[in-house]
């Protein structure tokens, strides 16, 4: 689910990151970019709580993602 970075810089990234006893590199990446993600999309819930209410889980998801990029 890596969308924070794409095509030649997520692979200059992913070149850059080891690998873990458990991951590859792409979902050590993955992991970052995900997160920081859930992070800003709660801040924006706080901020916007009616909104988020109004719209629903997948709304609200959907909403920050387009405003985000």
């Amino acid at each position: 689910m890596l969308r924070a970075t794409a095509g030649r810089g997520r692979a200059e990234l992913v070149e850059r990151i080891g690998p873990s006893r458990t991951q590859e590199p792409a979902q050590r990446l993955g992991v970052y970019a995900d997160a920081y993600f859930l992070r800003l999309r709660g801040v924006l819930a706080e901020d916007f709580p009616r909104l988020a209410a109004l719209v629903g889980e997948e709304g609200f998801d959907r909403l920050a993602r387009a405003y985000l990029k």
